[in-house]
């Protein structure tokens, strides 16, 4: 079984720790744009363009997960930072909801704090939290390439939309352009992406 970092957004890390949140889409790497159909084993998948004869012609080797596969484990970093309370004890605070975590009495800075030098009480980046610092581990459940807009309203409520909403897609289209737009892959580029179910378990 293999241990993955993923980034998540605080709506995301909210809709998670609420049971909300049971998959996450993320753009695949390497994906060419005029591809128009797959073939996918393992956590793996190979790209293939318009038919010559009767087979299709392959764009790409096969493109692993970076994720991992089913029965693989996620373990979730987040933006947090660091609190000291009157009393001297260190806490280690997630941004999305402020939970804090005891840290203890340190009479000297605390070893994670290397990580994160000019950035004391600032918001930490997600890229910096270490494994033990995580709160959220996920269990791959299943692995399914796809298009982001062929995205389903029962995929959309996965994805920790509220399931009150009038237009579910609309929606999951905004979120979706609220994290990726500006890495160059908009909704309406239409990507190719992973969409990763997963369950939480114990870290």
């Amino acid at each position: 079984m293999n241990l993955t970092p993923i980034i998540m957004s605080a709506p995301s890390i909210l809709a998670i720790l609420d049971g909300r949140k049971t998959q996450t889409m993320r753009v695949i790497k390497g994906a060419p744009s005029g591809a128009n159909s797959v073939a996918t084993i393992s956590g793996k998948v190979r790209f293939y363009g318009p038919l010559a004869g009767d087979v299709g012609a392959p764009l790409t080797d096969w493109i692993k997960c970076p994720y991992g596969s089913v029965g693989d484990r996620l373990y979730v970093k987040e933006s947090f930072t660091y609190w000291e309370a009157p009393s001297g004890e260190d806490f280690l605070v997630y941004k999305a909801d402020g939970a804090k975590r005891s840290l203890g009495y340190w009479p000297h800075p605390h070893p994670v704090y290397e990580h994160c030098v000019g950035r004391f009480r600032k918001t930490i980046s997600p890229m910096f939290m270490p494994r033990w610092a995580s709160r959220l581990t996920l269990e791959i459940t299943g692995i399914k390439v796809m298009r982001v807009q062929e995205i389903t309203e029962e995929e959309a409520i996965a994805e920790g939309m509220d399931p009150g909403a009038d237009n579910l897609r609309l929606a999951f289209s905004h979120h979706w352009d609220s994290l990726n737009e500006k890495r160059g892959y908009p909704w309406s580029a239409n990507p190719w992406v992973w969409a990763i179910r997963f369950e939480k378990v114990a870290p």
